[in-house]
């Protein structure tokens, strides 16, 4: 269910990319991965959507309103996949459920199909709480989200743009998940996932390539050094771990991404898997997929919303 059909015409645009040569990519030096396993990418439009939404008492979603522009079928899509979501009741302070109000981002994701037309689905849905959203605080009494961020960036090595990339014009991110020591410097750290951006060519070259820019991620994000807010609890986990994507664009080149940044506009991904986690620490938190992020979030810490999903709500 929250599948939807989209004809070729509606997404020309989004594949109207630039396109790496074969023989080019072909022609280029093989990466030493260093460890970093070499996966096979699959080709797929990504689009987010914010949005807010209410949740009555008996976990129905009752409102919501989509603030991102975004295609009749795309908004048809979301509202039929919202119609199912059910979540466990919010309950307020005496114990009694309770409305409860949070804005939310979705990732919708289309695969091309046999017959020329793209099939969408909502991937993931992540909640907030409106901090720092338009650059302006947005606090709600009724607000899900806890685990406010206390990390901060001291200093971190300059990440070298890996070349397959850079002689071909290829943007692209990677997003590792990093646990911090007490001490700031990064005990743990792992690739969760990764994509080429508006990027064709030799299936296997293109994997080369996105190897090549994980292992230099890898490498500088274990010498990136943090340090924590005071009073932050650093026997607790959850509180030195998250997120951190990790952008390689060119800016003013043919590909750039600029519009695919922008909320409500298709981006073409050669998506890597998502790996599993290092770290779990507990159900709830929410989980973060390249096609999430836009490359402006920073470092995002672990989150836990008080919507505990029942049924019909997408995650990854």
């Amino acid at each position: 269910m929250g599948n939807g059909k989209f004809p070729l015409a509606m997404l020309m645009l989004a594949l109207s990319a630039m396109s790496v040569g074969q023989d080019a990519m072909a022609q280029a030096a093989k990466p030493v991965t260093n460890g970093v396993e070499l996966t096979k990418s699959e080709s797929v439009l990504s689009m987010r959507v914010d949005g807010e939404m209410v949740v009555s008492p008996d976990g129905r979603v009752t409102e919501h309103r989509i603030t991102t522009e975004l295609p009749a079928e795309v908004l048809s899509l979301i509202d039929k996949n919202m119609a199912a979501w059910r979540f466990e009741p919010v309950k307020d302070q005496l114990g009694n459920p309770t409305h409860a109000k949070t804005y939310m981002r979705l990732t919708v994701v289309a695969r091309k199909q046999g017959d020329g037309n793209y099939s969408a689905l909502v991937e993931n849905a992540r909640f907030h709480d409106g901090e720092g959203r338009r650059g302006k605080s947005k606090s709600d009494k009724h607000a899900l989200i806890d685990g406010k961020s206390g990390v901060r960036l001291v200093s971190k090595p300059r990440i070298d743009y890996p070349p397959l990339m850079l002689g071909n014009d290829v943007n692209g991110a990677a997003l590792a998940q990093l646990l911090i020591a007490p001490d700031g410097s990064v005990e743990d750290v792992v690739i969760v996932q990764s994509a080429l951006f508006n990027a064709k060519g030799d299936a296997d070259i293109l994997d080369k390539a996105r190897a090549e820019m994980e292992r230099n991620v890898l490498k500088a994000m274990k010498r990136t050094r943090y340090t924590f807010a005071p009073g932050t609890d650093l026997s607790e986990i959850r509180n030195r771990l998250g997120v951190i994507p990790v952008f390689f664009q060119m800016v003013g080149k043919k590909n750039d991404t600029d519009a695919g940044r922008r909320a409500g506009q298709w981006r073409i991904e050669e998506r890597g898997p998502r790996r599993a986690p290092l770290w779990e620490v507990k159900e709830g938190i929410e989980r973060v997929g390249i096609s999430d992020v836009t490359g402006v979030e920073g470092f995002l810490p672990s989150r836990s919303s008080n919507l505990k999903p029942l049924s019909g709500v997408p995650t990854l």
